[in-house]
């Protein structure tokens, strides 16, 4: 088993093996070395994805990934949570808004539409 570092990855024509179509995938790894990878559809890795593979022909440079279901995935990033404070404008901006749709038809001041917005955000509050 070997591990590497995807740096280049380079479809390389088709073929059919037992009723499938597969492609050929020319991948070099940091280290310089290439290695052809067959798949259905597009090669499942990128480029900068840390790869575990078997040589199955080092005459040939055939390889095939190994997937080891007991290794954790990555984490994924968690989701960024708004703060109240964030909350709060979002609320109030668009109170505003909504309030100067209310009045844009109607001969209204700053203070009235403001107004207006203040009722709606205490709406939603209480």
């Amino acid at each position: 088993m070997k591990t590497g570092k995807i740096t280049n990855i380079e479809p390389n024509g088709t073929f059919e093996s037992y009723g499938s179509i597969l492609t050929r995938n020319k991948v070099t790894m940091a280290t310089g070395e290439t290695f052809t990878f067959n798949s259905k559809g597009a090669f499942k890795k990128n480029i900068g994805d840390e790869i575990e593979f078997e040589v199955t022909n080092e005459q040939y440079g055939n390889a095939k990934l190994i997937y080891n279901p007991n290794k954790p995935a990555p984490m994924a990033a968690a989701p960024v949570q708004k703060t109240n404070d964030v909350q709060k404008f979002i609320i109030r901006q668009s109170s505003v808004a909504s309030a100067v749709n209310f009045y844009k038809d109607k001969p209204s001041s700053e203070d009235e539409v403001l107004d207006f917005a203040e009722r709606i955000v205490n709406y939603i509050y209480s």
